[in-house]
């Protein structure tokens, strides 16, 4: 007897071919666009004190926007990495022990939630959001079993 696959999983599989490399990859890119847009804050914090996350993450956007002109087969580790400097826009002590782990996160969130989202405008910002919430959340729980 073959197991139930429902019509999320057939979704899943026809629209999103899984590569460990390239995911692994996108994890390295998402931390890469997070610890960028989380130094960059920092750095203009003093300078921007009410939208330095704004600007830290337009210019990691903007950085990791260009290589796909450069190099075409980038365009899904770039809107990983705007999806990342999104999520980075988040409080700076929120993220500042859990690099590794958001970007994990973030990368897991855009690979599965991609696909559902065809058409859909702000979908890295919200990625970025489930992100950030699915990192608090599990941050919350690690800490409250300790």
């Amino acid at each position: 007897m073959l197991p139930s696959i429902s019509k999320f999983e057939i979704l899943i599989v026809r629209n999103f071919e899984l590569d460990l490399l390239l995911i692994a990859l996108a994890v390295l890119i998402s931390l890469i666009a997070l610890k960028i847009t989380y130094s960059l804050r920092k750095i203009l914090k003093e300078s921007f004190k009410e939208s330095e996350s704004v600007i830290a993450s337009a210019l990691t956007g903007l950085t990791f926007g260009f290589v796909p002109f450069f190099i075409p087969e980038f365009l899904i580790l770039s809107e990983v990495a705007h999806a990342s400097s999104f999520a980075g826009m988040s409080s700076l002590n929120l993220i500042e022990k859990g690099f590794v782990k958001l970007a994990l996160i973030t990368t897991l969130v855009y690979v599965f939630a991609f696909p559902l989202f065809p058409g859909f405008g702000g979908k890295l910002g919200t990625i970025a959001f489930f992100s950030v919430i699915l990192y608090f959340i599990l941050s919350n729980l690690s800490e409250a079993s300790l």
